[in-house]
């Protein structure tokens, strides 16, 4: 059967029955795109994150812990696992519930953003007093 559609979507069949195609917003190349944004970000984080709070000193990924001067941290195990859980649970869980459009799933992808966002200027003043290698 073929539908020969209007530009608002509504049309009719070969035989003249009418019918109306439903667009479902969020789908397409935009949609998938921000969920393989959303999973990359979510699962480095999450790999991140796991790898700080396993080895505290920082030494898998060449983390010097004088990086942590002047911030309430001795060590990265707490900042590990704040970037594991929040950012990198958080973003997963998003991209998850974007890829299969779920309810709000968009105002959920703007939250979580926000979130990182927020993560990482709450990291900012710390990174700005470290000394550069």
């Amino acid at each position: 059967m073929h539908a020969f559609l209007g530009p608002n979507g509504a049309g009719k069949t070969e035989s003249g029955d009418h019918v109306d195609v439903v667009h479902r917003s969020g789908t397409g190349r935009r949609q998938r795109a921000l969920v393989a944004v959303e999973m990359t970000t979510g699962v480095l984080a999450l790999t991140g994150g796991v790898l700080l709070a396993a080895r505290p000193d920082g030494s898998p990924l060449q983390a010097d812990v004088s990086a942590l001067a002047g911030s309430p941290f001795s060590d990265y195990r707490v900042p590990g696992v704040l970037l594991a859980v929040l950012v990198g649970g958080g973003l997963v869980a998003t991209a998850t519930w974007q890829a299969v459009d779920a309810p709000s799933a968009r105002e959920l992808s703007v939250a979580a953003g926000a979130g990182l966002v927020l993560f990482e200027g709450a990291e900012l003043p710390s990174a700005c007093a470290s000394p550069a290698d």
